[in-house]
């Protein structure tokens, strides 16, 4: 089932697995270059984890984690979504919406935090079946003369791992999650 948490976050459950996804439409001064984070949780374990905040006061640390590049979402040439001009300054905001749907199985919203690229990020989360969690991200360009490094980022626990073809395997005692990835670039 699909609920929301708050404006910003909406949840999606089924059995005790549950994921939130962020998509902020800013009316104020944002803290976290997060849109599109997603965490998903299983079992009592926090499989895509948040960062979290560390030390805002710090002469020496600038509170990286803030920053896109540790939120559960995708980076464009390694940049943030937001322009940082300082501790708790981002200027060029990324305005995201949400999709709707009608059965309310799915999270799905969009961001323009790469639009100066003229990059679209358009991220869905939903369950396919009770065992199986599937995020799907497009970008979509309007600028089709520039090459960009597109990373996606995620902050699982640190769990045994092997890594097999396309499968990357994470174990902790009987817990067992297996993350594949796929890429598919249509003929421009």
């Amino acid at each position: 089932y699909h609920t929301t948490a708050s404006p910003a976050v909406h949840k999606i459950q089924r059995g005790d697995a549950w994921a939130t996804l962020r998509a902020v439409k800013f009316q104020g001064r944002p803290a976290h270059a997060d849109q599109l984070h997603l965490e998903l949780w299983w079992d009592g374990f926090n499989l895509a984890q948040d960062a979290g905040t560390f030390c805002y006061n710090d002469e020496d640390w600038q509170n990286l984690l803030t920053t896109t590049l540790v939120h559960n979402s995708i980076s464009i040439d390694n940049a943030d979504q937001m322009q940082r001009v300082g501790k708790f300054l981002w200027l060029d905001q990324a305005q995201a919406e949400w999709r709707e749907d009608e059965k309310q199985t799915k999270l799905s919203a969009s961001h323009n935090g790469y639009r100066k690229l003229g990059i679209h990020h358009q991220r869905s989360a939903f369950f396919t079946d009770e065992k199986t969690f599937q995020v799907e991200d497009l970008l979509t360009f309007t600028k089709q003369n520039h090459l960009h490094q597109i990373s996606i980022h995620w902050l699982l626990p640190d769990w045994d791992w092997t890594l097999k073809n396309d499968t990357f395997t994470i174990t902790r005692n009987t817990h067992q999650v297996e993350i594949q990835t796929s890429a598919f670039f249509p003929d421009i």
